[in-house]
């Protein structure tokens, strides 16, 4: 951000944050859309990149909670039941909301659902990688 706002680099697309959103209020940067499916709450006068015409167009950031393999299933079903549990909260649902982001719904907290969402994260960006012929070192 502070590269864009200083002139050293003319675009960049950021995760939504309250650093950002200050910026974007105090005029230092101008944004031209979102990513997302549809508007965020912190800038809901913001227009989603497909509704100006980039159809189809969607990036989210997303986050999961990972436990090494051969963690017991006991461990795990506790971690899961912890987070829906987190999720349910209101408090906690608040200050995602104040971060410019949602919660996953209820349905997709489960690991199954995780296993879905990054296989279908890696056959997208996969192929996005491959057309563009970039590789990791």
């Amino acid at each position: 951000m502070n590269d864009l706002i200083g002139g050293h680099i003319d675009i960049m697309c950021d995760a939504q944050t309250p650093a950002t959103a200050a910026n974007i209020r105090a005029g230092k940067v101008k944004i031209y859309g979102v990513t997302t499916r549809t508007p965020i709450a912190t800038l809901p006068n913001v227009p989603t990149l497909d509704e100006q015409g980039l159809k189809g167009f969607e990036v989210t950031v997303w986050r999961g909670v990972f436990a090494p393999k051969g963690t017991p299933q006991p461990a795990l079903d506790k971690l899961v039941t912890a987070l829906q549990e987190a999720l349910r909260d209101a408090d906690f649902r608040a200050s995602l909301a104040k971060l410019g982001t949602r919660p996953v719904p209820q349905d997709q907290a489960t690991p199954e659902a995780l296993r879905g969402h990054l296989k279908s994260e890696i056959e997208k960006w996969g192929a996005v990688i491959r057309k563009a012929g970039q590789y990791a070192d």
